[in-house]
Order: C-alpha cells, then structure tokens, then sequence
C-alpha cells in the first residue's frame, strides 16, 4: 500500500526544503548580483600614458546589462509570487449552466473596465 490519496511524497518535501534553505541563505547576496548585473563590475586600471609616459589610474565599468538585471528580478519573483497558469475549457465539455456563468462572468469584467459617465468627465 502506497502513501494516502493526496498526501505529500516525502522526498519531494524533502527536496523542496533543502531548496528553500538554500536560496533563502542567497537572498542578502542577490542584491548585490542585481547591482553588479546592472551596472557592471567597477573595475580600476594603472597604466603608463605613452604620449606622456606618466603613471594614470583608469577608472570604468565592464559588462554593464540592465536587460539582464530586469529578467534576474522577475526571475527571482517567481519564488515569492509563482506565474499564474491559464487554464482554458473547451465549449464541448461545458454543461449549460457553466458556459452561461463564464458569459456573465465576462460580462461584469467588461462592464468593471467601461468608465462610467462619471468617469469620463473626470478624464
């Protein structure tokens, strides 16, 4: 006899402790790899001016992308805030009564986003 109907795999629960454990114990280091993403690594450079051939320090940044900070904090965010999935049902398999619900149900969110003519005086 298997676990009970609906009860949690043991090694999954594991698993998804050890997970946790592990990326909450990186949360304070994510900042800083966001930061360091965006802006680039800081880096400072001594070398010899060869018009003058004096000692000058170069101060930059090197492998500056924003792009790939913006996708690291939305990747993060799906942790704390997991992507909702789209469940769609075909008419075919809908009784009556759901397909008349999801119609009302449309229906108030389209009439919720129509500004009322109270609405439109104040645009």
């Amino acid at each position: 006899m298997g676990r009970p109907k609906g009860s949690r795999n043991k090694v999954s629960s594991d698993s998804r402790r050890i997970l946790a454990a592990l990326v909450e114990k990186r949360i304070p280091d994510l900042d800083a790899m966001i930061e360091d993403t965006w802006r680039g690594i800081e880096i400072e450079k001594t070398m010899i001016d060869p018009g003058t051939g004096k000692q000058i320090t170069v101060l930059g940044r090197l492998n500056a992308d924003p792009a790939k900070a913006a996708k690291l904090v939305l990747e993060a965010t799906e942790f704390s805030m997991p992507k909702l999935q789209r469940i769609e049902k075909t008419i075919e398999h809908a009784s009556d009564e759901e397909l008349l619900a999801e119609l009302r149900r449309r229906e108030r969110i389209q009439s919720d986003k129509e500004p009322t003519p109270s609405q439109e005086a104040i645009q």
